[in-house]
């Protein structure tokens, strides 16, 4: 049984009145009113004509797929995240959602498949990792332990104004990937490259939850560039400041998506939960990690649009 499935889901910015609706939504969810929401959410999708596609369609239809699950309404959950696969079969969390509602369903073939799969097009992808840890040995089991939803579909960008109103068929198949500059590095090499650059991240959280400012600098770069234009010695006196300043601190690292340029350079995306004495956000936010004598160190931040 899939439970306490809180609605993160990152509304993206398009035609004024179709935004409206995914919006209001998201925000009659998080007030406690599904049914009302997903009457919304099937307007919305309705409203497309038959075989568009586009990146607020797969957010609907990946919210759509929350809110089902959430109601232990498996199958119809599990035809929204496929919805999502359709669209855009490169982004990992459709898989792992898909293969969540399958777990609860004791569909266990089917759930190992799904993470696979999704592993297939980001392997170094923590959610998965976890839960295809925890379905192995069980498939021929009577009961596989729940799996983590992943709450937010991460990686899919707004097109030009133009773009979402052509009709596309869903079959239409995505563009061939870019051939790498190098031989892609082996599967194992790469997951554990990936679980270092999460390790790195998640020190990153945990000093500065327990604000120790000295071991929280000490995992940027000498060569870190704020994104505000700053010097080094401005930002790190700031960094202190804010640091110091509150009672207490607590930063959760939620969802993380590591991508690996290449053996030395990484990006994580994740959803940053911040809460002080003073102050409570949530913001999307990618770390740029370059890995220099043996350690992985933040070279930038910035903020995800």
């Amino acid at each position: 049984m899939i439970t306490t499935l809180l609605p993160a889901l990152a509304i993206l910015i398009g035609a004024p009145a179709y935004a409206d609706e995914l919006m209001d939504a998201r925000v009659l969810y998080k007030k406690g009113d599904a049914t009302q929401a997903l009457q919304m959410l099937d307007t919305y999708l309705g409203s497309r004509p038959a075989g568009a596609r586009g990146p607020k369609i797969a957010q609907a239809w990946f919210m759509k797929g929350l809110i089902l699950a959430e109601q232990n309404r498996f199958d119809p959950a599990a035809s929204a995240f496929s919805a999502v696969i359709k669209d855009y079969p490169q982004y990992p969390e459709a898989y792992n959602n898909l293969a969540a509602v399958y777990a609860a369903q004791g569909r266990h073939d089917k759930a190992r498949a799904a993470l696979e799969a999704g592993l297939a097009t980001h392997p170094v992808y923590a959610t998965l990792h976890r839960n295809l840890k925890k379905s192995d040995g069980t498939a021929t089991k009577a009961t596989m332990p729940p799996l983590a939803l992943v709450k937010t579909l991460y990686g899919v960008r707004p097109p030009k104004p133009e773009a979402e109103a052509a009709t596309v068929p869903l079959a239409t198949p995505a563009p061939p990937p870019v051939a790498p500059a190098s031989p892609p590095a082996p599967a194992a090499a790469t997951t554990d490259a990936g679980e270092a650059v999460l390790r790195t991240v998640n020190a990153w959280a945990a000093t500065w939850s327990n604000r120790n400012v000295k071991a929280y600098l000490a995992c940027y770069a000498r060569d870190f560039k704020p994104g505000d234009g700053s010097s080094r010695a401005a930002w790190e006196k700031s960094r202190r400041k804010r640091i110091a300043e509150p009672a207490s601190i607590r930063v959760e690292i939620e969802s993380p998506r590591v991508t690996l340029t290449d053996a030395s350079h990484a990006s994580v995306a994740f959803t940053q939960r911040y809460r002080s004495d003073s102050l409570k956000t949530s913001t999307h936010k990618v770390l740029e990690l370059e890995r220099k004598n043996g350690k992985w160190l933040i070279v930038r931040e910035h903020v995800a649009k």
